[in-house]
Parts: structure tokens; C-alpha cells; sequence
């Protein structure tokens, strides 16, 4: 049966001899490709402006709290939970949510970003890929507002039949001024003070591959240095990758980057 040859005929006296058995018909074997999944999305960018806090400005607090990519919530220093009492971890691979709290004279002021979504998983059943991952519905619509007003944002990438989709991710992250005082949109942000360093740009984590190629380079973050089913991390609050289908092995979709926090301030007084 399935292809193999029939049996042999048998031996017989004389010149009389068994028939041998007829050999089974051909077959096809199909193995049906799996599914690359969709980049995920970058995180919630909230903009606010925070005047008018009265008292003794020794006394004032700046607590920050940065979302790691992934579904992990991270902070540095102590917990308050009378300041981030209603802060949540990601939940199912999403990022965490980034907090910004001031208390001062008595006065509390406290903000927050949603992390964005994971890259979706490669899945080896048959099916369509992942598609074009926008913005969550959970997030504000003055994120929504303000972002699509303002900056470039770009979703996260539907998968191809050879790739996961790249995540998710802003090519612009800070309005400032040109030397001519034009508004300009920057992909990154120097330090005015003094200090070395810049924060940015954003990149999304490009997908898992089932062939190498240098189609996404200088775009998104390649971390594995070979053909990986796994998606690669976005950085900076970038999207993560979507998985891919590889060896009969769907891979992971890839974490978001971690939350960021862009700090502006001037100082008034007043004689």
C-alpha cells in the first residue's frame, strides 16, 4: 500500500508459476506551510505639561516607573503605593505600563502610558498570516489624537509567507525647534545640560525568518544572527517582532522595548 511493489510470485513445479501481487498506486505528500505571525505595536506616547505646584520645593517628588517590554512592570528605587496604586503589569506578553507621579505641597499629579502589544506568535497550523497590528483600542484617544496629529506612527507589519511581521514603532518621538525656530519632528533626543547620551531612536524587533536577508537592516533590530523563528525585541519602546514558522516550529512573537520617559522643564520666578 502507499506506493510500495507488489509481492513476489511464487515458486511452482514445472513450468507453472504464482503471480506476483500488483504494486499499490503512487502518492503525493504535501506538507502545508504554517502561519508567520504580525509585529506588535509601540506603546502609548502621552504628552503633558504640569505647572502651578505650590510649597517648599524640598519636598517636592518625582517618582518614575518604567514599563519593560514584554508584560514585566519594573521600577527603580522604592514602591509607593499610595502614588501607583492603580499601576498594572502587562498582562499576556504586552508591555507594562509607564508611570510618572509629582507630589508636591500637597498637591498630586499622576500620569501614565500603556504599554504597546506583543508581536503575534507563528503558528505551524495552516492559515493566514498575522495581519497589520494599529493602534489598541485601549489606548486613549488623546494618545490617538496627538500622535496621529503630530507624529508619524507605524503600525505593526503584517507577516509575509518567508517573515514575521516588524513591530510597531514612531519614526518621530519629540517635537523641538530647528536653528531657524521651524517646528521639526526628531527621531531622538540629546541632553541640554551638559550630560552625554541621547535617547532614540525607536526601532521595532524585526520578525522571525525562514531565510536570511538584509531586507529590514537599519530599520528594525536583528538579535538573532541566524534564521531564527523567533521575533526579535523592538528597543526604546519599539514593537516587538512576529514569529515565524521554521522546522515545523512556530516561534515566539518578540517583546516590545521598554517604556521611556522624555523630562522638559523650566524654571520661573518671579520677583
Amino acid at each position: 500500500s502507499y506506493g510500495a511493489g507488489g509481492g513476489g510470485g511464487g515458486g511452482g513445479a514445472d513450468t507453472t508459476f504464482g503471480t506476483g501481487g500488483r504494486g499499490a498506486n503512487g502518492y503525493i505528500y504535501i506538507e502545508w506551510g504554517g502561519s508567520n505571525g504580525g509585529g506588535g505595536t509601540a506603546g502609548e506616547i502621552v504628552k503633558k505639561v504640569v505647572t502651578n505646584f505650590d510649597g517648599d520645593t524640598s519636598k517636592r517628588i518625582m517618582k518614575i516607573r518604567i514599563g519593560r517590554g514584554g508584560g514585566i512592570t519594573g521600577s527603580t528605587g522604592d514602591d509607593d503605593p499610595d502614588l501607583f496604586e492603580t499601576s498594572s503589569l502587562g498582562t499576556n506578553g504586552d508591555g507594562g505600563e509607564t508611570s510618572i507621579g509629582i507630589l508636591s505641597g500637597g498637591k498630586t499629579v499622576i500620569h501614565k502610558a500603556k504599554g504597546g502589544k506583543m508581536g503575534n506568535n507563528g503558528n505551524i497550523d495552516a492559515g493566514d498570516h498575522g495581519v497589520e497590528m494599529k493602534i489598541p483600542n485601549d489606548f486613549s484617544d488623546e494618545y490617538k489624537e496627538y500622535v496621529q496629529g503630530n507624529m508619524s506612527i507605524i503600525s505593526g507589519q503584517a507577516a509575509s509567507d518567508d517573515y514575521g511581521g516588524i513591530g510597531g514603532y514612531l519614526a518621530c518621538i519629540f517635537n523641538t525647534k530647528d536653528e531657524d525656530g521651524n517646528a521639526v519632528c526628531a527621531a531622538s533626543v540629546k541632553s541640554n545640560d551638559g550630560a552625554k547620551g541621547e535617547a532614540g531612536p525607536m526601532r521595532p524587533g524585526c520578525g522571525g525568518t525562514s531565510i536570511l536577508s538584509p531586507l529590514y537592516e537599519g530599520i528594525c533590530n536583528v538579535t538573532n544572527p541566524s534564521a531564527s523563528a523567533k521575533g526579535n525585541n523592538g528597543t526604546f519602546g519599539g514593537g516587538g517582532g512576529g514569529g515565524a514558522v521554521l522546522n515545523k516550529t512556530g516561534g515566539q512573537g518578540g517583546n516590545g522595548g521598554n517604556g521611556f520617559v522624555i523630562l522638559e522643564y523650566k524654571s520661573t520666578r518671579l520677583d
